[in-house]
């Protein structure tokens, strides 16, 4: 998760883990340049709290899957940002899906290899405009 403008959270890179049910850290800063260089969505970017960006580590999912990994960890992205798009809707908030970035921005971002533990999909996540 980039936190972008959310109240309560330090401007930054946050690792969510799911073992241990919390939201860390990783490194402060504004990542809005990134996500821009990556999306060209100005506006939507400008407008966003935060972006959930969904990777794979690719060898945990080859070692379960075989060679169905990869189709298996899109449609587990696919099932993910469904579920924030309905968190957002259900909250009052906006969220934008992002399929077309550029994936070596966004993994040097957040500190992907690119082959192993990959970037699929990301979703922007706001206040809803009136």
């Amino acid at each position: 998760c980039v936190a972008l403008r959310v109240e309560g959270l330090t401007p930054g890179l946050y690792y969510y883990s799911p073992v241990r049910e919390e939201l860390r850290l990783v490194r402060s800063g504004d990542c809005t340049g990134p996500l821009l260089e990556a999306t060209y969505l100005e506006r939507e970017v400008g407008n966003a709290a935060a972006a959930f960006i969904l990777t794979a580590a690719m060898g945990r999912t080859k070692f379960k899957y075989g060679e169905r990994a990869y189709r298996f960890a899109l449609l587990e992205s696919g099932h993910i940002a469904q579920n924030i798009l309905l968190g957002a809707v259900a909250t009052g908030a906006a969220a934008f899906p992002v399929g077309g970035f550029q994936d070596t921005v966004i993994d040097d971002m957040i500190g992907l290899d690119g082959c192993e533990d990959i970037s699929l999909y990301m979703v922007l996540v706001g206040k809803l405009k009136s």
